[in-house]
């Protein structure tokens, strides 16, 4: 689910309006946008965080929010703006990497994806159907992942290390180098030999986890790699 952040802000605004601009010292005088704010507080929900660092960033947004619609810059035509014309637009898709997909589309046309997300948003449109059922805890590990520890990993330890390996330069990491972190995917590669043995190891080592024996002996193996090696697309690499 995405939209939250823009969720927030604008019912940070309409608050914000409903305080600082209704029976106040600069009241609206339009008794149509009165009328909308106050039907809108009336019917405002407001939501519940028990994080303390989501309920400080939420307050202290609010107060931002509040210093602007006070401002006598902030016209009634812009308050008419808000609340008339803009609009909210709801997408729901049923397939997980569309979701992804859509996901990556849209927020490229703003503020650019970090390129770490751009990763995420393209492995698991790589998953394979017997992998389908993985991307839901997938997902759930790397977005309780913080992401500045996700950034520095990438920036100055992966990237660099798959860069020097090449004896190619490695002093900044941004989204025209997520070419180095794609690989093959197995299951629609033609068989070359290079391909091959990533293929047999990474069958040997599901079908050795998956064995009725590891009931016994609770052992299982990782999947053995090198930070510079060819790349298998989708569960390998996040997971």
């Amino acid at each position: 689910m995405d939209g939250q952040q823009r969720t927030l802000s604008l019912m940070l605004a309409v608050r914000a309006l409903i305080n600082e601009r209704v029976d106040s010292y600069r009241p609206i005088k339009s008794q149509d946008l009165l009328k909308t704010l106050q039907t809108l507080g009336d019917c405002m929900v407001d939501p519940v965080f028990n994080s303390l660092t989501s309920q400080s960033n939420l307050h202290n947004n609010y107060l931002a929010v509040s210093r602007i619609v006070s401002r006598a810059e902030f016209t009634e035509e812009l308050i008419d703006f808000l609340l008339n014309k803009c609009q909210v637009v709801y997408f729901e898709l049923n397939n997980i990497s569309e979701a992804f997909q859509f996901f990556d589309s849209q927020n490229a046309r703003g503020r650019d994806l970090e390129p770490h997300d751009l990763l995420k948003a393209f492995h698991l449109r790589e998953f394979t159907n017997e992998d389908e059922g993985l991307k839901a805890e997938v997902v759930s590990q790397w977005e309780s992942s913080e992401t500045e520890k996700l950034a520095k990993l990438f920036a100055n330890y992966l990237f660099r290390i798959r860069n020097w390996s090449r004896g190619a330069s490695a002093r900044y990491f941004g989204k025209e180098h997520t070419h180095l972190f794609k690989g093959v995917n197995i299951d629609r590669t033609d068989r070359y030999p290079f391909v091959e043995q990533l293929r047999m190891t990474h069958y040997f080592v599901d079908s050795y986890n998956r064995h009725d024996h590891r009931k016994m002996d609770d052992n299982r193996i990782a999947f053995p790699f090198h930070l510079d090696q060819m790349i298998i697309n989708g569960r390998r690499f996040l997971k």
